[in-house]
C-alpha cells in the first residue's frame, strides 16, 4: 500500500443561499477584470532627464523600467511580449509615450 494519503480537508458548506444570482454572477465577472492606469506624474517622469554627464544620455527613467519589470514578474512574460503589453496600455489609454525596447529592459533590470 502506498504512503499517500488524501487530503483531509474538508469545505464548509454555504451557510446562506444566494437570492439575486445576476449580481452574484456579475461579482464573479468583475473578479477577472483588470484596470490600469498612469497617473499624470508617472507620465511627466516617464522619460529620463539629462544626466549632465559626457556620453549617451538615458532615454527612459528608471520608473518607465521599473514599470516593465513589474508587469513581466506579474505576468510572467518574456521581454518582447512585456514591450507589446506596454505598448498596447498605452495605445488602450492614447498615450504618446514611447515604450522601451527589449533589449533595454534586459540591460538596465539589473
Amino acid at each position: 500500500m502506498s504512503s499517500f494519503k488524501r487530503s483531509q480537508a474538508k469545505y464548509v458548506k454555504q451557510t446562506h443561499k444566494i437570492t439575486n444570482w445576476h449580481t452574484y454572477d456579475q461579482a464573479l465577472v468583475n473578479r477577472g477584470s483588470l484596470t490600469f492606469w498612469f497617473t499624470d506624474e508617472a507620465i511627466s517622469k516617464w522619460t529620463a532627464p539629462p544626466s549632465g554627464k559626457a556620453g549617451g544620455q538615458l532615454k527612459y527613467s528608471n520608473l518607465a523600467i521599473e514599470t516593465a519589470l513589474v508587469f513581466r514578474m506579474v505576468f510572467h512574460l518574456p521581454w518582447r511580449q512585456t514591450k507589446g503589453c506596454l505598448q498596447s496600455l498605452v495605445d488602450i489609454h492614447g498615450l504618446s509615450l514611447e515604450i522601451p525596447h527589449h533589449t533595454t529592459f534586459s540591460r538596465r533590470c539589473r
